[in-house]
């Protein structure tokens, strides 16, 4: 069994079952398009379960997939996820900031949720955060591969 405790809470010393997450930044990331640059951000997440540390890079998409199939899968009560918003640009750190902090806010509720209910293991969750030590499935593909 694989268990969730908070960033404050966290030791190495605790083993291999238990882990936890922070979101420690965000990166805008520039790429080529048909119509010039494109820009796009991803959310760095560093997880920590045991000794072992790794770190993803994950668009706001990817959070709002994994949240869609959680609510699918799962017959419990699920933390609300960050709303999405329209016209926002990459170069508006304050709303960077804030949605960074609503990502981890709701990831942490998320995780002592499923802590609850008996574990993360076999999740989609687990899947999402490389718990399971493989690579992702084409879902959760991390932005920097």
């Amino acid at each position: 069994m694989v268990l969730y405790f908070p960033i404050k809470q966290f030791s190495p010393r605790f083993g291999d079952e238990f882990f936890t997450f922070q979101i420690s930044s965000y990166e805008v990331v520039k790429s080529d398009s048909c119509c010039g640059y494109l820009s796009y951000v991803v959310y760095i997440v560093e997880v920590m379960r045991g000794k072992s540390k790794w770190t993803l890079k994950y668009r706001f998409s990817k959070f709002e997939e994994l949240h869609k199939l959680l609510l699918s899968s799962f017959p419990i009560t699920m933390p609300t996820f960050p709303p999405k918003t329209l016209f926002r640009t990459t170069e508006d750190n304050i709303f960077l900031e804030e949605r960074q902090k609503a990502i981890s806010t709701y990831l942490d509720m998320l995780l002592k949720t499923l802590t609850e209910q008996g574990g993360v293991d076999n999740t989609c969750a687990a899947t999402f955060l490389r718990l399971n030590g493989s690579e992702t499935t084409d879902i959760f593909q991390a932005d920097d591969e």
